[in-house]
């Protein structure tokens, strides 16, 4: 049987796990913020135990970006268990389409990744050619 680590050291690992988490919301509120204008007061991170989405959106910022946000910083990934959570959270909290941010590092680069619905994805890319059409 392994070695179970001493109780104080468990809750140090949970500790550090929750703060790495927290950073990762925190980026990624402020990058919605800073790259699609969205309003400080309407974006907000859930607050502890707070079930749903890791971020609040609400009023015009719920509307620009319609989008709920599950976020995972571990070292291993769990692809199915995740999904299903962003789609359960996203669903209650009626955001149009769910999505995942997660944080891997790849041959030493630290990367986070976004993972959406495919048929979202169409839909994004056949609003960026129209507008690049319409530049034209």
């Amino acid at each position: 049987m392994p070695e179970e680590k001493p109780k104080k050291k468990r809750n140090q690992d949970i500790l550090n796990r929750k703060a790495k988490g927290r950073n990762l919301t925190k980026k990624i509120r402020q990058d919605l913020i800073d790259v699609l204008g969205l309003n400080p007061e309407q974006v907000r991170p859930a607050i502890g135990f707070e079930h749903g989405t890791d971020i609040k959106l609400n009023g015009e910022a719920k509307e620009i970006f319609n989008i709920g946000l599950e976020m995972k910083n571990h070292k291993k990934i769990s692809m199915g268990t995740w999904l299903e959570q962003a789609v359960k959270n996203a669903k209650a909290e009626n955001y149009e389409t769910p999505a995942l941010v997660h944080r891997k590092s790849i041959q030493g680069n630290d990367l986070i990744w976004l993972t959406i619905p495919w048929t979202h994805y169409l839909e994004i890319r056949e609003h960026l050619l129209a507008l690049l059409k319409e530049q034209k």
